[in-house]
């Protein structure tokens, strides 16, 4: 829709008409251009800040923000050298609370068949810099309705009550249970040879200290 009126502003103003199909520099502007009115209202004393190179608030500071060509404010950084992307080495920085941040969550967890929030985060992180993006994604995700219908939580039955044996002060081993263990191979020194047998363990465990006897 905004690279529509993006275009009907263009062909106001301009004799060169555009007509056909929406161009991938037309798509990437209305993105640019969503961004940037995105940020004049969650950071636009941020960004004045960075135009008078003046300190900007706590919560953008640690990522060096700056404004690159287009008015858009961005992760700064060390990758400046690389040859990744320049959408991956400066992401456009987002805030968490608004419309088209939660609109582009979702549209990267549908796009990538409902992904999990720990993928979505990473391809998102590729393009765009979302604050507290873990939490936010999560929140997004757990508003999914094909998740949840997808991803059911068993129900954990409650367990009875504990025999009397168990609930009783009482002797230790009074009230014992009973298990076996084994075969296991054992080694009986004679003083010329030595012998492997098969033996096996009885195991006797007080049902009140727990405590713990074992028989060969």
């Amino acid at each position: 829709v905004m690279a529509y009126i993006l275009r009907f502003i263009h062909n106001v103003r301009h004799p060169e008409k555009r007509t056909g199909p929406l161009t991938t520099l037309e798509f990437k502007s209305a993105r640019l251009t969503i961004f940037r009115s995105v940020q004049a209202a969650m950071f636009g004393d941020d960004i004045a800040a960075v135009k008078k190179a003046q300190p900007t608030s706590t919560q953008i500071r640690r990522l060096s923000p700056f404004l690159d060509g287009d008015g858009i404010l961005r992760v700064g950084g060390r990758l400046s050298a690389s040859r990744l992307p320049a959408d991956v080495q400066h992401p456009v920085i987002l805030p968490k609370r608004h419309h088209v941040v939660n609109i582009l969550i979702d549209l990267y967890h549908k796009k990538y068949l409902h992904s999990g929030s720990q993928l979505t985060q990473s391809l998102l992180a590729q393009s765009v810099w979302i604050l507290s993006a873990r939490s936010v994604i999560r929140s997004r995700i757990f508003l999914c309705v094909v998740c949840f219908r997808h991803k059911p939580k068993n129900k954990i039955p409650l367990m009875g009550n504990l025999p009397q044996d168990r609930v009783t002060p009482s002797r230790p081993f009074f009230n014992s249970g009973l298990d076996y263990g084994g075969p296991f191979n054992i080694k009986i020194h004679n003083l010329r040879s030595i012998r492997i047998i098969k033996a096996y363990i009885c195991i006797f465990v007080c049902l009140v200290t727990k405590a713990v006897h074992i028989e060969i």
